[in-house]
Order: C-alpha cells, then sequence, then structure tokens
C-alpha cells in the first residue's frame, strides 16, 4: 500500500513537473534607451522561452487595430531607427511551441532633441546629477528616498546575476533583479522592486494616477554601483539623503550586494538581508 501510494506522489510530482515544462512562459521584463533617434529595446531572458515577438502602437494610443507586432527570435534586445517626433507604446511578449506570454510592462517613448542639461536641473521628475558631452543624456534622480530599510533580497539568497556596472547598466540589473527575486514571492517588496514601481508626475513629488493628460515618469531604477557613486557625488546638490547606506543594483555574490556610504562616500558588500536606503533614478 505505502508503495502505491509513494509511486502515485511520483507520478503526481512529474506531471506537474511535466505540465509547468508545457506550459507558456512568464512575461519578461522590458526597459529601452534612446540615443538620438534610435531607440533599443531590451528584456530579460525568460526561461523556456524559444522566441520573443515585440508590439508596438502609436502613442497616444487610436485603439486595436493601431497595434503591430514582428518576431525577433531569440534575442533579447532590438534596436530601431526612428524619426524626429516618433512616439509610440512598446511592449515584448515571450514564447514558446505553447503560445506567448502574456505582454510585458509596456513602455512609451517620444523621439525629441531637448536643450543641454546640466547638473542640478530639474527636469524628467527629479533632479539631473549626471550628463555627458551633449548634456542631452544623462541621469536623473528622484526628489527623495523611494522607501527606506528595504532588503536587497526577497526573502531567500540566490545569485539574480545583476553584476553589471557602469553608466546604465542598473536599469537592466535592476530588471534582472526583479524578475529573478519575484520567482518565488510574486508579493515581496525589496529595494529593486520599489525602485521599479515608483513613479511620480512631472514635478517630482505628485504620485501618478494613470489619467491621460499628466506626464508620467515611470521607468525608474536602482542604481548599479557606479552610478551610485555618481549620486554620492553630487549628494550636496540634490541634498535630502540620510546619513547611511544605499542598496546599489550590482550584485557581489549569492551573499551580498553593493551598498554606498552616503556619509564617508565608502563603497562596501552587505548581506543581502540588510536593510538599507533606496533612492530611484532613471536615464533621459
Amino acid at each position: 500500500m505505502k508503495l502505491r501510494i509513494i509511486s502515485y506522489l511520483i507520478a503526481l510530482v512529474l506531471f506537474g513537473f511535466s505540465m509547468q515544462a508545457l506550459a507558456e512562459p512568464i512575461a519578461p521584463k522590458l526597459i529601452f534607451s534612446i540615443n538620438g533617434i534610435t531607440v533599443t529595446a531590451a528584456w530579460t531572458k525568460v526561461p523556456g522561452a524559444t522566441e520573443y515577438k515585440l508590439s508596438y502602437a502609436p502613442f497616444p494610443y487610436t485603439g486595436p487595430e493601431s497595434i503591430g507586432s514582428f518576431d525577433v527570435g531569440g534575442q533579447t534586445s532590438f534596436s530601431a531607427t526612428l524619426w524626429e517626433g516618433a512616439a509610440f507604446y512598446i511592449a515584448v511578449q515571450a514564447g514558446n511551441e505553447q503560445g506567448f506570454s502574456e505582454y510585458s510592462n509596456i513602455k512609451n517613448f517620444t523621439i525629441s532633441t531637448i536643450a543641454p542639461k546640466k547638473i542640478g536641473d530639474h527636469y524628467g521628475g527629479g533632479i539631473v546629477f549626471y550628463v555627458n558631452k551633449s548634456g542631452q543624456h544623462g541621469l536623473i534622480a528622484a526628489l527623495e528616498d523611494a522607501y527606506d530599510g528595504f532588503q536587497w533580497n526577497n526573502g531567500a539568497n540566490k545569485v539574480s546575476g545583476a553584476t553589471s556596472d557602469g553608466v546604465g547598466a542598473g536599469e537592466m540589473n535592476t530588471a534582472i533583479i526583479v524578475s529573478a527575486q519575484s520567482i518565488n514571492n510574486p508579493f515581496g517588496n525589496f529595494a529593486a522592486k520599489v525602485a521599479y514601481d515608483y513613479s511620480v508626475q512631472d514635478d517630482g513629488s505628485t504620485p501618478c494616477t494613470r489619467s491621460l493628460d499628466e506626464i508620467c515618469y515611470d521607468d525608474w531604477y536602482l542604481p548599479s554601483r557606479e552610478e551610485l557613486n555618481l549620486l554620492y557625488q553630487q549628494k550636496d546638490v540634490l541634498d535630502g539623503f540620510a546619513n547611511y547606506g544605499y542598496w546599489s543594483s550590482t550584485e557581489y555574490d549569492r551573499f551580498n550586494a553593493w551598498v554606498q556610504d552616503f556619509v564617508s562616500g565608502d563603497q562596501n558588500y552587505y548581506a543581502k538581508n540588510t536593510p538599507f536606503y533606496v533612492r530611484a533614478i532613471r536615464a533621459f
């Protein structure tokens, strides 16, 4: 009798694994960047996915008949050179032989040439703290901490693979962390997630309501180690920082990630279950 029960349980487990393998993949996390009139969309690699489909629609949205899509094979990024004034929504789906996932998070963008910005300018829902030589691209910090006292992990230590560093690296790091850390607990809150979920209107202080007549910025992320150091270097320009450590999105190993002390400026790695502050940033 016991042998039959054990055999039955093993069969159930194997059936569960089989059904999981045959299931449609989960939705990827989408980010994008703009360089001049070239837009690059990138997304997280989804386990079990063999192909991806990129969908687009005009911004503002004009109806379901305006949605277009195309397959991009197994690649996890796509670039297109557009034109001044081009404005679109974009989203991506992961697919396999069982079908396609739900849409990823939906992003919208407008191609426009902006006047050069400088450090300290109020722009794009926050304050500029880094610009490139042209002054048309750089990094913006939120006016205040998104949350304080959050862990880097989501309750369990695992390797997320978010080891990239440098300007611009934090956005993909954040998408990777949110995807990896949400598998076992999709409702948990942790450093990358609160930065990823942050949204604010153009004044930098009013939360987004998602009404059609507001300007909402919802593409914030947890800075990489280098981006966090650039933020620390301009802390007197931005003000409002705690005399404590802030999380970066750059992972050190399974148990630790990089933190910057906003008193001394020192960077070191700390256990992922240690609570530190979070300041979200975004690129322009």
